[in-house]
């Protein structure tokens, strides 16, 4: 099956990057109140693919609200073109998450309900009672890899 391709999430996720480079510049040198000005946004429109400068700030502002991103001011003033008064400070666990930056929790879970799979193969069980427990894991490990797991489950759960 092929994998679902969102290309605003992917433009979203491509400016966090962007962000998180242009904040570890900052801090490098100490200079961490520096401002996103107009340039930047440009820069930042003209490296991703399908992304406007007005897109740039609105999307920074949503990224914040969202909890991706912590900015110590923000404010952006569309009509004064290309005027942005924002300064980020860090990304959140969320939007290192989201880059790639910080594992994924739901994927450390997986992983460990993954080794729980290996000690039930190997372990003398009964066959109908192995098969069983098995079953159960693989359906908490297809829960919290995909959507259709969770909406498998919740039709379990709700008898949908």
């Amino acid at each position: 099956m092929a994998e679902a391709r969102y290309p605003a999430r992917e433009r979203q996720v491509a400016l966090l990057r962007l962000v998180h480079e242009w904040i570890n510049e900052r801090n490098a040198k100490d200079d961490l109140a520096a401002i996103v000005d107009g340039s930047e946004v440009e820069r930042w429109a003209s490296a991703i693919e399908g992304m406007s400068k007005t897109e740039v700030k609105f999307s920074l502002e949503q990224l914040h609200d969202e909890g991706y991103l912590t900015l110590m001011h923000k404010r952006t003033e569309i009509s004064r073109e290309p005027f942005v008064y924002i300064v980020p400070r860090a990304l959140t666990e969320k939007g290192l998450v989201a880059i790639g930056e910080m594992p994924d929790p739901g994927e450390k879970l997986v992983r460990a309900f993954e080794a729980v799979l290996e000690n039930i193969e190997r372990a003398d069980l009964p066959e109908p009672k192995k098969r069983e427990l098995l079953n159960k894991v693989w359906l908490v490990i297809h829960t919290l890899r995909t959507a259709e797991g969770v909406a498998d489950m919740a039709g379990r759960m709700f008898g949908g």
